[in-house]
């Protein structure tokens, strides 16, 4: 992919790196990629990254990207996730899911996303 165009980016001196907004085409998601300052940067921008990094200031400018096409595949067992957010019977005998079975004692044994 090449475009040229007016993007969000910011300056991250305590990563060693700068950052760029990508807005995917009608969509409210966005790729934030990092570029290190340093050629042979990546292993030290790997090491600082943290969620306080991206405390950032970011300004529209205009930007050249190329990007070679890719695709990105990351399979996640919901099991471990959902409970960490408030959804614990679903995987035990006290689900209630009579909406979908009539059938007693249905509950749900495995989920992915």
């Amino acid at each position: 992919m090449h475009q040229s165009g007016r993007f969000l980016v910011a300056d991250c001196p305590s990563m060693g790196a700068s950052a760029l907004v990508l807005p995917y085409r009608r969509s409210d998601a966005v790729m934030v990629l990092l570029l290190p300052t340093d050629p042979d940067g990546l292993n030290a921008l790997h090491e600082r990254l943290s969620v306080k990094a991206f405390e950032l200031r970011f300004r529209e400018r205009e930007v050249d990207v190329s990007l070679p096409r890719f695709r990105l595949r990351q399979v996640t067992d919901l099991r471990r996730v959902l409970p960490a957010l408030g959804v614990e019977d679903l995987f035990t005998e006290r689900a209630n899911l009579s909406g979908l079975s009539k059938a007693r004692g249905v509950r749900v044994t495995l989920a992915r996303h």
